[in-house]
């Protein structure tokens, strides 16, 4: 579950905060710089990889109907219908990357979920220790704290209709 950052992730974090194409880029661009560390090591020495396979996944949300109509009219599937067809198919957003990456703007400063939407997120009806183990071993690779009520907890202390709030730290 835990994963440094890759272009797959960051369009869709890009996509769901609607930036338009220059803030789109500078985040890129800033989150290269400043985000190094995070950024999966095969992109860390290829700067404009990462920009271009970004751009490439984001165009993926951005015309996601346009991708499904060229499907449904039969189109024959060219190597970019192939391509969107099997990220589509593959691609799960890791909550806590995005969580991560939403904390680093200026726009927002926590979030929030139940701990029983977390787990249902990642397919779970009901609490596991390893599940949350593994919860934990994300928060700290992400460097973030989980609050309730305004109180630092850690994420073995809530209850399943407990609202946890994400922060950087």
């Amino acid at each position: 579950m835990t994963e440094y950052y890759t272009p797959e992730q960051v369009a869709y974090f890009l996509y769901q905060e609607k930036y338009d194409l220059l803030t789109l880029n500078e985040t890129i661009n800033n989150l290269y710089k400043k985000e190094y560390s995070f950024i999966k090591e095969e992109y860390q020495k290829n700067e404009d990889l990462f920009l271009e396979e970004t751009l490439k996944y984001h165009s993926y949300f951005t015309y996601k109907k346009e991708y499904e109509k060229q499907k449904e009219m039969g189109i024959d599937l060219e190597d970019h219908l192939k391509k969107y067809e099997e990220f589509i198919n593959n691609f799960s957003p890791n909550f806590f990357l995005i969580t991560r990456l939403m904390l680093l703007t200026p726009e927002h400063n926590h979030r929030i979920i139940k701990l029983r939407t977390l787990l249902k997120y990642y397919g779970y009806k009901s609490r596991v220790a390893h599940v949350i183990l593994n919860f934990r071993d994300n928060i700290i690779f992400y460097h973030l704290k989980t609050y309730r009520k305004g109180e630092e907890e850690d994420i073995f202390e809530f209850e399943l209709d407990d609202r946890i709030t994400f922060r950087l730290y």
